[in-house]
């Protein structure tokens, strides 16, 4: 597999140059899988267009979300991260469950398994436009996502075929190319990209290839767009550095505890939207597809350091009909999936520390079962225009999904030997294999008016849901045989204004939100869906920009985010209703200033703002935030030629990617120093 993805893209360079010249029509199809208009959507919604993922190039995908109000990338080691998407960092089983990952508007991963790293199965770097939802997206958007969806975007086919080379600090070296081609009546575009980077701090590097291959074709009345994305990741990991601001500690920020730990991982896409107009009035879009990935990694944050494996394969379709009438919008959107999903957790050495420990977390094999799921989802929306300037929404939404769970090791509260375990059991629990099934509904309504030309308010209400994820249900610990989980809710009500000029933009939105049964660990070990929190948040998007004084911009949101419910939990800490949710700033955003000083030189000033936030629920550690200053220069060099350098904690700022505090410690991610790296673009014309 690594073989095959390095070949591919180190082959791109070829393809680059020997790519048919021949004009290929710019088209963008308007499909479900590809939304374009932010109009379709009451609730937040950003698009990062082409030329701002140029410009960015990051190189952790917390360098481009900084752009969008109201979510946060919480970096981790390599490529790892958290999300935090109008809430705290997100964390466990089910955070990736509460933020929605697609590629066309196709969740990359299947309903109940996903992985809380899943930002690097996507091709973001080789995408023409990122998509951020924010909020219950249940009736407006495929999929259940609690607090929103994040959706890479390929619009177009065509354009000037391209090499990239980058190199950097710590060894940083990145290359990308395009080739574009017209093949028979097929319009083929092939991307690819290979990074290898080694890290600031001991024993730390990843090495990341990423292939997307997309083609174009009209067959008889069908337009089609078929896509595969192939992506593979081998990085060794860096541990939490302990101690209080151990992220300021030149002894500290660079060592890493843990040398050992490591993650591989690769992901597999295949996906077809085909596209049929009835008159000029219906559409007809139907979008199969096929998904596989496999993931192992050390679990180096826990006693003993499990291993865990894990894989998926898995194939759905969507089918979707849409009418549009003079007054009347509606569209009706069914979906199927089916999925065999595995697991595996082995201790290979015996857990050191206290007795505890070592008597609870034994070595050997913790789990391993396999899970076949089931989906079924039915959804309807309507617009309809009240008068000239005022337009009602409505949405509904369905979903069934089951597992079929089968336990392929010892059932109980055992050793791998079948021997129990002293201080009450051992931590690890293997239910008997069973079925269960989620069957919920979740729906939205909103108006929106226009104001005049360019400006408008809207306000919406809407729910949304996620079912418990597998290992929610199946990887169970001492005392429990048997979860009892329901599908945690998330109700959001929201005001909006967006107003549009020339020269300047405004989007503001204003909500509050209320989660139920949300799913967590108690004192004893065990999950239970008993949590509540509550959220409210502004949030604002403004552009003003000239000729002679640039562009400025700023993303920016202030929120703040609470338990509801009274809890002690794992560790003997106490949740108390009112205390703010962990790793919740209340203030994330960036400003940027862009200025193109001629025809051929521009800047990007950009500073990245993040609100102190506590470290732990029981709110008696905080992090104290930090502010970061980051410049980006383009030089046009000839019609074909583009260099662009990048320089990121411009003043080398000591500062934490995370904070967090968890078995008696305060634990960080040291953030990098200061950065510089420059490329160079070549066109192949």
């Amino acid at each position: 597999m690594r073989f095959i993805l390095v070949l591919c893209a180190a082959l791109l360079a070829q393809a680059a140059v020997a790519a048919d010249n021949a004009q290929i029509e710019e088209t963008t199809v308007r499909v479900s899988a590809a939304p374009l208009d932010a109009s379709d959507f009451l609730i937040g919604y950003s698009r990062i267009d082409a030329d701002t993922l140029e410009r960015t190039r990051w190189a952790h995908p917390n360098e481009l979300f900084v752009r969008v109000p109201g979510l946060w990338i919480s970096r981790g080691s390599g490529q790892e991260h958290l999300t935090a998407l109008r809430s705290g960092v997100l964390t466990g089983a089910g955070a990736c469950g509460s933020v929605l990952l697609l590629e066309d508007g196709i969740p990359i991963r299947p309903a109940g398994f996903c992985n809380v790293n899943n930002l690097f199965e996507t091709a973001l770097e080789l995408s023409d436009a990122v998509e951020v939802l924010r909020g219950p997206t249940v009736a407006t958007f495929r999929g259940n996502p609690l607090y929103g969806a994040i959706n890479t975007v390929n619009s177009t086919t065509g354009g000037t075929p391209w090499m990239e080379a980058e190199v950097g600090s710590e060894a940083h070296r990145t290359f990308k190319a395009r080739g574009s081609a017209l093949v028979a009546d097929h319009a083929l575009q092939v991307l690819g990209k290979i990074t290898a980077s080694d890290g600031v701090r001991d024993a730390v590097s990843h090495r990341e290839q990423k292939l997307k291959i997309v083609d174009r074709v009209r067959l008889g009345n069908w337009r089609t767009m078929t896509s595969f994305t192939l992506t593979n990741l081998d990085q060794q990991t860096g541990g939490y550095v302990l101690g209080g601001n151990a992220y300021k500690s030149s002894a500290l920020k660079t060592t890493n505890p843990n040398p050992e730990a490591y993650r591989e991982a690769w992901s597999a896409r295949l996906a077809s939207h085909w596209q049929r107009l009835y008159g000029q009035a219906s559409e007809l879009t139907i979008a199969p597809y096929a998904r596989a990935s496999e993931m192992e990694f050390l679990q180096h944050f826990l006693p003993g350091q499990p291993t865990e494996s894990n894989g998926q394969t898995s194939l759905g379709a969507i089918v979707q009909f849409s009418r549009v009438a003079e007054d009347l919008e509606w569209s009706v959107e069914g979906q199927v999936e089916w999925a065999d999903i595995w697991l595996e957790e082995v201790q290979a050495n015996p857990t050191t520390g206290s007795r505890f420990l070592v008597e609870t977390r034994p070595a050997g094999r913790h789990y391993d079962y396999d899970v076949s799921s089931r989906l079924a989802s039915l959804s309807a929306r309507v617009t309809a225009s009240a008068t000239e300037r005022l337009d009602l929404h409505a949405g509904l939404r369905a979903r069934y999904l089951g597992y079929d769970y089968e336990n392929n090791w010892l059932t109980g509260n055992t050793r791998d030997d079948g021997s129990t375990c002293g201080f009450g059991g051992c931590l690890y629990t293997r239910p008997a294999s069973r079925d269960d099934d989620f069957t919920d509904i979740g729906g939205m309504l909103g108006l929106r008016y226009r104001l005049s030309e360019g400006a408008e308010v809207w306000l919406s209400a809407g729910s949304g849901f996620r079912a418990p994820q597998a290992t929610e249900l199946y990887r169970l610990q001492r005392g429990q045989l048997l979860t009892s989980l329901t599908s945690e809710k998330r109700d959001s009500v929201e005001l909006g204004l967006a107003w549009h000029r020339s020269l300047a933009s405004l989007a503001t939105s204003a909500y509050a939100a209320r989660s139920e049964n949300l799913i967590f660990r108690d004192a004893e070990g065990r999950n239970v869906s008993q949590g509540k929190t509550k959220s409210v948040g502004v949030e604002v998007e403004a552009t003003v920009g000239s000729n002679r004084f640039g562009t400025l911009e700023l993303n920016a949101s202030w929120a703040r985010h609470r338990y509801d419910f009274d809890q002690v939990v794992g560790g003997g800490e106490v949740i108390a209703s009112g205390n703010d949710v962990d790793t919740a700033p209340r203030f994330i955003g960036s400003s940027h200033w862009r200025k193109s000083w001629s025809a051929k030189f521009s800047s990007d000033l950009e500073l990245v703002f993040l609100g102190e936030y506590w470290m732990n629920a029981q709110n008696t550690h905080q992090y104290g935030g930090h502010r970061l200053l980051n410049l980006r220069l383009g030089w046009q060099v000839r019609d074909n030629t583009h260099i662009h350098a990048r320089i990121t904690n411009l003043l080398d700022r000591d500062y934490a990617h995370r904070a967090d505090f968890a078995f008696g410690n305060q634990r960080y991610f040291p953030g990098l120093p200061r950065q510089v790296h420059v490329g160079i673009r070549i066109d192949v014309d």
